[in-house]
C-alpha cells in the first residue's frame, strides 16, 4: 500500500521522497496533526489485516570454535538487508554488573547496561557478555542462573588487548532477583 494515496484532501500539501529502504514526508506544520491522524488510521488498519509477529533468524550454536577467529571475521560490513549473524547458547551466570542508568527526561531512569560473565555450558569456556539497554522493569538474572542466549560475538579492544565479548540481542528467563 501507498500512504500517500491514504492520506485523502491532504495528499498534495504533503511532499514525499526516499528510496526503497527508506521514505520521507515533509508536512506542514498546519496539517500535521491531521496527517498524523492518517497515517495513525492507516498504521492501525494493517496491522489488524496483518499483526506483526516478532521472527528471530539464528545462526545456530558456535560450541567449541574459536570464538575470536569468528569474531575477527565478523568484523566486516555485511551490506544492506543483510544482519550480522546471530547466536544461541545456554549459558550458567557467573557474574553480574550493573554499569549504567539512561535517565531520560524528568528524572527517572529507563535501562541501564548490564556486564556479565557467562560460561557457555556447551564449551566451559565463560565469556564477557554486555547487554544495552536492559529495561529496568526487568529483573536483572542472578549470579547461578541458567538462561538461554541470543547474541552476536564481538572482540573488545581494551588497552591494547582483545578479548571475545558477546553483544547480548536476548536473555531468555531464568531466575531473577528483585
Amino acid at each position: 500500500w501507498k500512504l500517500k494515496g491514504e492520506v485523502g484532501g491532504i495528499a498534495d500539501k504533503v511532499k514525499s521522497g526516499g528510496h526503497a529502504a527508506a521514505a520521507g514526508a515533509t508536512v506542514p506544520a498546519e496539517i500535521f496533526n491531521e496527517f498524523k491522524g492518517c497515517l495513525k488510521g492507516v498504521v492501525d488498519r494493517e496491522l489488524e489485516r496483518n499483526p506483526v509477529e516478532r521472527v528471530v533468524r539464528v545462526d545456530g550454536e558456535l560450541g567449541c570454535v574459536s570464538q575470536e577467529e569468528v569474531a575477527e571475521c565478523l568484523r566486516y560490513p555485511w551490506g544492506q538487508g543483510f544482519e550480522a549473524p546471530l547466536f544461541r547458547g545456554r549459558v550458567c551466570v557467573r557474574e553480574v554488573r550493573v554499569v549504567l542508568q539512561k535517565v531520560e527526561e524528568g528524572g527517572v531512569a529507563k535501562w541501564s547496561t548490564v556486564i556479565l560473565k557467562v560460561e557457555d555450558l556447551g564449551s566451559g569456556v565463560v565469556y564477557k557478555a554486555v547487554k544495552f539497554r536492559w529495561p529496568l522493569e526487568n529483573k536483572v538474572p542472578v549470579v547461578g542462573a541458567e538462561l538461554d542466549v541470543l547474541y552476536r560475538v564481538d572482540l573488545n579492544y581494551f588497552k591494547g588487548v582483545s578479548s571475545v565479548q558477546w553483544i547480548v540481542e536476548d536473555l531468555g528467563v531464568g531466575e531473577q532477583e528483585d
